[in-house]
């Protein structure tokens, strides 16, 4: 068996399988698919007619989405499952026959705990609440603010027609975030880096020092307690070192997420150290004013759907879209939406995630972790433990066989296992 030797990491795991089955049997008939199975390839490579010629669909898949998708396409296709996975010391395998049983997604695990919205936003306490916090702005800065620019220019055209409506009385949704991104967008990699030096500013820095304007260290309950007392950590303002290298790995790993989303062009040599140095030396970074938003500390409060807005800034955004109307271009009103892959090193997803994790931890006192720790928690990994595995996998073998001598489905039981 050639699993776990040096020369197939990185290989996909379709081929690798395959020959380790030929290893075993070279007279067993196998066809290794790398195609990815969804709906990009629904139309042309798996089809309705190639499942329906499956006498049955194996799953050994590492997500729910993914589950939730050959589940769907094997109960339209009336094509017999087994569903297989791992958790840890846990494991399952799970016969699902059209007619005859339930399907993958008629039973729903039960939603995790969720970590108050406030022990996210102001007063984290472990690793976990930095990194899920790091993992909330990734999806925030680079997937969701860009999704929704897009939307709001597919519904309003150009920033003329935009005015115009807002002007006639219309209520534009988003349009002052839309407004301040327009305005902020860059157009070249320096200007991606200068967005970096100010973004850790405002979130490692200001960040502390308003939380201390509105808490000082002295501040008390009603019932006479200290307010920074555990599991609150008072947090400190981290200044900014053009030698630490998480200071400098934050600034290029967004510098370089907030390129793609632009479509701005650089190369490796752009992302090198010196040239980052040497541009964040001129950027210039606003002092500190106290802010007077709503800090919420109560721990059963929900993150609101919206955060309301006064006419005045509504004001100030359309009067900003006016100034830009006729120099922005077609380019300018659309942008790139990322997808958080942890498993390719070179996104620097993972890196983002790191740094900015690792920088809220400092600023509140907690033990930061290196990037290995920080892929496992961000993307859930749970170690895998070979016998589990194993044992999984002789079910799943078991199951096959007995379907494959046309032994009666009903015959056929679910298996779950916790070691």
């Amino acid at each position: 068996m050639s699993w776990y030797k040096f020369v197939v990491i990185q290989k996909p795991k379709a081929e690798v399988a395959a020959t380790s089955a030929l290893e075993i049997n070279p007279q067993f008939k196998v066809d290794a698919r790398t195609d990815r199975v969804g709906p990009a390839t629904e139309q042309d490579i798996y089809n309705d007619r190639f499942f329906q010629q499956q006498n049955m669909s194996v799953n050994a898949l590492d997500n729910l989405e993914a589950r939730r998708y050959m589940d769907n396409r094997c109960v339209s296709n009336q094509c017999a499952l087994i569903d297989s996975g791992t958790m840890g010391s846990k494991g399952h395998v799970q016969v699902i026959v059209p007619h005859l049983t339930e399907s993958y997604t008629s039973q729903q695990d039960p939603p995790d705990k969720d970590v108050p919205y406030c022990t996210l936003k102001s007063f984290p306490a472990t690793i976990e609440h930095t990194i899920q916090w790091a993992r909330d702005k990734f999806e925030n800065l680079f997937v969701q603010k860009p999704q929704m620019f897009n939307k709001f220019w597919e519904v309003h055209v150009s920033p003329s027609a935009a005015v115009e409506k807002a002007r006639g009385g219309a209520m534009l949704d988003g349009i002052v975030k839309v407004a301040k991104m327009l305005k902020s967008r860059p157009h070249k990699w320096t200007e991606c880096v200068a967005l970096g030096r100010v973004k850790f500013e405002k979130c490692f820095n200001h960040k502390a020092q308003t939380l201390l304007h509105a808490f000082p260290l002295d501040t008390a309950m009603k019932d006479g307690s200290l307010f920074w007392q555990s599991p609150r950590r008072p947090p400190s303002p981290v200044k900014f070192d053009i030698c630490d290298d998480n200071h400098l790995l934050f600034v290029i790993t967004f510098a370089r997420l907030h390129a793609e989303l632009c479509g701005i062009p650089f190369t490796e040599q752009d992302c090198s150290v010196d040239v980052v140095r040497s541009i964040i030396s001129t950027v210039v970074v606003a002092e500190f004013k106290p802010s007077s938003k709503h800090i919420e500390t109560d721990t059963a409060a929900k993150k609101p759907d919206a955060v309301e807005v006064s006419s005045e800034v509504v004001d100030l955004s359309v009067c900003s879209l006016d100034s830009v109307s006729t120099t922005v271009s077609p380019g300018d009103l659309t942008m790139n939406h990322l997808s958080f892959e942890k498993d390719v090193d070179s996104n620097g997803h993972i890196d983002f995630i790191t740094a900015s994790s690792n920088l809220r931890a400092i600023m509140y006192g907690i033990e930061p972790i290196d990037r290995l720790k920080t892929k496992l928690i961000a993307g859930r990994i749970v170690p895998a433990i070979a016998t589990t595995t194993a044992a999984v996998a002789g079910f799943v073998s078991i199951t096959t066989c007995c379907s494959s001598l046309s032994l009666q489905w009903c015959t056929l039981d679910n298996f779950v296992v916790g070691l």
